[in-house]
């Protein structure tokens, strides 16, 4: 995993709405869009996929991409753009969606087409799954990845309440390469593959065995993470730092994890690094946050190795 991998971040683009005690502020996001912009800050080559509204937040998340120098193929429609208001409890956010929203009806064009044919890494979750037909955004995932068998899947589950079933994980699950998970996914999976009387370890094993991922990523919290292979095994606690908020950590760590194993670190190191970078994101407010140069730097010495 030397060369510079073309991704396609496929799904949601949103605005957060953040309401907190008296203030309220607007950030843009989605995990999708999160996924992209730490990729491509880190020195990737990722391309998002999605659609807006013709509205104003539409064009205004349009300006900040190309702010943030951020590639994308979207397509403004009819349907609003997406938004989510999201208020902190005990650090941790909840959520609450705009339905429907345009990000739920990405269309199949030729240039999706393109991109998805010529993508080594295609990332995607449940959430702009949430709808069914020929004119849902699971349905264009579905014709990008059957016109690229190649390709590496990475599946964030990114569950929100009560925007999944238990049928469209089950088809998402047996789409995935790689699966990231947080702690109330990972209970949830427990739960659907009978697997509560086991260990960490042994259910996330049965996980990779039986869903034939090549490795699941496991983040929790202030409990710290979790990556494993069949064959390794790494578990770090979080770095201590003064939190601001979580949104978009998991993002970045999963980022930051596979653009390190993408410069030669192995496991262990990859995992450090992701652990570093998220810690960082955590001390900042949303997820469109300026990078330290030392994260790119520190990526080239896995190279050197």
């Amino acid at each position: 995993m030397k060369k510079r991998h073309q991704i396609l971040c496929f799904g949601e683009i949103l605005w957060d709405i953040f309401h907190e005690k008296d203030q309220t502020w607007q950030v843009l996001g989605g995990a999708p869009s999160n996924l992209c912009y730490f990729f491509n800050a880190l020195g990737e080559s990722a391309q998002l996929i999605s659609q807006v509204g013709n509205d104003e937040l539409g064009d205004k998340a349009l300006m900040q991409l190309e702010k943030l120098n951020i590639p994308y193929h979207i397509i403004q429609s009819d349907l609003p753009t997406g938004k989510v208001d999201i208020t902190i409890e005990n650090q941790e956010p909840q959520y609450q969606f705009n339905e429907p929203a345009a990000w739920d009806s990405i269309p199949y064009t030729e240039n999706t087409s393109h991109i998805g044919k010529s993508a080594d890494i295609i990332a995607f979750g449940s959430l702009a799954q949430r709808y069914e037909g020929n004119n849902s955004s699971f349905a264009t995932l579905k014709q990008i990845l059957a016109s690229n068998t190649d390709a590496i899947r990475f599946l964030d589950l990114n569950l929100r309440a009560p925007h999944f079933t238990e049928k469209r994980i089950l088809e998402l699950l047996s789409l995935a390469d790689i699966l990231k998970i947080n702690e109330e996914e990972f209970k949830y999976l427990k739960q659907l593959f009978s697997l509560e009387k086991l260990s960490t370890r042994d259910a996330l094993y049965q996980l990779i065995i039986m869903l034939k991922l090549n490795f699941i990523i496991l983040t929790l919290g202030a409990n710290g993470s979790i990556v494993m292979s069949e064959t390794d095994y790494s578990a770090k606690s979080i770095q201590k730092a003064e939190i601001k908020d979580t949104v978009g950590a998991g993002d970045s760590f999963s980022a930051a994890f596979l653009t390190a194993l993408n410069h030669g670190a192995n496991f262990a190191t990859s995992h450090h690094f992701a652990n570093q970078f998220s810690s960082y994101i955590c001390t900042q407010k949303g997820a469109f946050v300026p990078i330290p140069s030392k994260f790119k730097a520190q990526l080239t010495t896995f190279s050197a190795w």
